[in-house]
């Protein structure tokens, strides 16, 4: 069984999102569940709001790890 993991990003994270994404899927042999940010784009403003989308995934228990890459430096 795979392990099932959320993953997001704001803009600036993005280009490290697919890196740490294909990694986990190829390397780890995790399924990702919740990817929202799918080009540089939808992450623009938005990480305040993914964020809590991928807390409430967790906590519906969906998913037991979550990743989100902030470029911006102030951290999630």
């Amino acid at each position: 069984m795979k392990t099932k993991i959320a993953i997001a990003s704001d803009d600036v994270g993005f280009a490290r999102k697919e890196e740490i994404k294909k990694y986990l899927i190829e390397e780890k042999n995790m399924e990702i569940v919740y990817d929202p940010v799918t080009c540089k784009e939808q992450g623009v403003n938005n990480f305040a709001r993914l964020a809590d989308e991928m807390a409430g995934i967790i906590q519906r228990d969906e998913c037991r790890l979550g990743i989100y890459i902030c470029g911006t430096g102030i951290g999630f």
